[in-house]
């Protein structure tokens, strides 16, 4: 049973509480047990993965699909909430995103594994690198998602956290891998 966390959350239900609001206007019959069922079972009546998702524990495995920069100022408050020994963060985005200001946004203490997901917009982890080297990030780079997310594990420790995000094709390819 999945449930949607992470603070973007609170502004999302808002937004649907008020959607739901207007429905009734317009005649629509939704009962707030309609609602409460909604919420407490949206996973798995939509399908929809990777929003501050928890994977698993020791170490801790957290994926999210925010992937502009208000979705990464989200994440990065939330990580900061962390109470992780190391943080381990398996990147990439897409070439069509603002990645200098996500990349200004993201913690410098953290450990980086630059990666690119399997579509034609992904941004080549070598460019992510450099781009995020300029920003004080370090890491390695990864051809793919499964390689950089396994040195991620092989480097981490029980108490460290592991961050895979930048964006929603990343997180497709871990959700993938993590099927496999």
């Amino acid at each position: 049973h999945a449930t949607l966390s992470g603070e973007c959350q609170i502004k999302n239900t808002a937004t649907i509480l008020c959607a739901i609001d207007e429905m009734i206007k317009k005649g629509f019959s939704i009962s707030t047990t309609n609602i409460d069922n909604g919420f407490k079972n949206v996973c798995e009546l939509t399908g929809l993965q990777g929003r501050w998702q928890k994977i698993s524990d020791k170490p801790t495995v957290i994926c999210d699909t925010g992937h502009n920069v208000a979705g990464i100022e989200y994440i990065v408050r939330q990580l900061n909430r962390q109470s992780a020994k190391q943080l381990h963060i398996v990147m990439g985005m897409v070439n069509d995103k603002d990645v200098n200001k996500v990349l200004s946004l993201l913690p410098r203490t953290a450990r980086y594994y630059f990666t690119k997901a399997s579509v034609k917009r992904a941004l080549d982890e070598q460019d992510l690198a450099a781009q995020a080297a300029g920003h004080g990030l370090s890491g390695s780079t990864y051809p793919d998602v499964p390689s950089a997310f396994k040195a991620a594990m092989e480097h981490a420790e029980e108490d460290d956290l592991i961050f895979v995000g930048g964006s929603t094709f990343i997180v497709a390819d871990f959700m993938a891998f993590q099927r496999q």
